[in-house]
Protein backbone atom coordinates (compact mmCIF):
# COMPACT_ATOMS: atom_id res chain seq x y z
CA UNK A 1 0.00 0.00 0.00
CA UNK A 2 1.07 3.72 -1.22
CA UNK A 3 0.96 6.35 1.23
CA UNK A 4 1.02 9.49 -0.46
CA UNK A 5 1.27 13.19 0.58
CA UNK A 6 0.75 16.59 -1.15
CA UNK A 7 3.23 19.15 -1.21
CA UNK A 8 3.35 22.82 -2.70
CA UNK A 9 4.08 23.08 -6.62
CA UNK A 10 7.07 25.72 -5.59
CA UNK A 11 8.50 22.36 -3.19
CA UNK A 12 8.05 20.16 -5.75
CA UNK A 13 9.79 22.25 -8.17
CA UNK A 14 12.61 23.01 -6.07
CA UNK A 15 13.08 19.47 -5.31
CA UNK A 16 12.81 18.17 -8.65
CA UNK A 17 16.01 21.02 -9.37
CA UNK A 18 18.27 19.78 -6.63
CA UNK A 19 17.80 16.21 -7.90
CA UNK A 20 18.86 17.21 -11.12
CA UNK A 21 22.05 19.11 -9.94
CA UNK A 22 23.32 16.05 -7.32
CA UNK A 23 22.89 14.02 -11.01
CA UNK A 24 26.39 15.74 -12.00
CA UNK A 25 28.25 15.20 -8.43
CA UNK A 26 30.49 12.06 -7.40
CA UNK A 27 28.19 9.77 -5.70
CA UNK A 28 29.03 6.43 -4.32
CA UNK A 29 27.13 3.51 -6.04
CA UNK A 30 23.67 3.59 -3.79
CA UNK A 31 23.31 7.00 -4.06
CA UNK A 32 23.42 6.67 -7.61
CA UNK A 33 20.45 4.18 -7.31
CA UNK A 34 18.19 6.26 -5.14
CA UNK A 35 19.20 8.89 -7.36
CA UNK A 36 17.76 7.04 -10.49
CA UNK A 37 14.77 5.44 -8.88
CA UNK A 38 13.76 9.25 -7.08
CA UNK A 39 14.35 10.70 -10.80
CA UNK A 40 12.29 8.39 -12.48
CA UNK A 41 9.59 9.35 -10.29
CA UNK A 42 9.35 12.52 -10.19
CA UNK A 43 9.36 12.28 -14.33
CA UNK A 44 6.63 9.91 -13.78
CA UNK A 45 4.96 12.39 -11.66
CA UNK A 46 5.68 14.97 -14.18
CA UNK A 47 3.82 13.40 -17.09
CA UNK A 48 1.23 12.39 -15.15
CA UNK A 49 0.38 16.33 -14.23
CA UNK A 50 0.89 17.09 -17.53
CA UNK A 51 -1.40 14.79 -18.74
CA UNK A 52 -3.93 15.62 -16.15
CA UNK A 53 -4.08 19.56 -17.20
CA UNK A 54 -4.34 18.68 -20.25
CA UNK A 55 -7.47 16.49 -19.79
CA UNK A 56 -8.90 19.58 -17.31
CA UNK A 57 -8.68 21.94 -20.68
CA UNK A 58 -10.56 18.95 -22.23
CA UNK A 59 -12.85 18.46 -19.72
CA UNK A 60 -13.22 22.46 -18.89
CA UNK A 61 -13.60 24.00 -22.55
CA UNK A 62 -16.95 25.38 -23.64
CA UNK A 63 -18.72 22.09 -25.85
CA UNK A 64 -19.03 22.78 -29.42
CA UNK A 65 -15.91 24.57 -28.87
CA UNK A 66 -12.79 24.09 -32.21
CA UNK A 67 -10.39 24.06 -29.28
CA UNK A 68 -12.15 21.90 -27.14
CA UNK A 69 -11.64 19.24 -29.90
CA UNK A 70 -7.93 20.64 -30.01
CA UNK A 71 -7.41 19.70 -26.01
CA UNK A 72 -9.81 16.48 -26.48
CA UNK A 73 -6.78 15.42 -29.45
CA UNK A 74 -3.77 16.75 -27.20
CA UNK A 75 -5.09 14.44 -24.16
CA UNK A 76 -5.38 11.72 -26.05
CA UNK A 77 -1.79 11.57 -27.86
CA UNK A 78 -0.94 11.93 -24.61
CA UNK A 79 -1.97 9.10 -23.22
CA UNK A 80 -1.15 7.07 -26.57
CA UNK A 81 -5.14 6.94 -27.84
CA UNK A 82 -5.76 6.81 -31.28
CA UNK A 83 -7.11 10.33 -32.09
CA UNK A 84 -10.79 8.64 -33.37
CA UNK A 85 -11.39 7.03 -30.05
CA UNK A 86 -14.52 8.18 -28.13
CA UNK A 87 -16.33 7.24 -24.48
CA UNK A 88 -19.68 5.56 -24.55
CA UNK A 89 -21.43 8.73 -23.71
CA UNK A 90 -19.47 10.61 -26.40
CA UNK A 91 -20.81 8.08 -29.12
CA UNK A 92 -24.33 7.84 -27.82
CA UNK A 93 -24.25 11.87 -27.96
CA UNK A 94 -23.66 11.88 -31.70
Amino acid sequence: MRNNIQISKSLFSDAYRLIHCLEVQDLDKHTKNVLKTVTEQFNGKLDTLAKREQFTKYKTAEPNNDKRELYRLEYLKSIGLHKDWKTKKEISHH
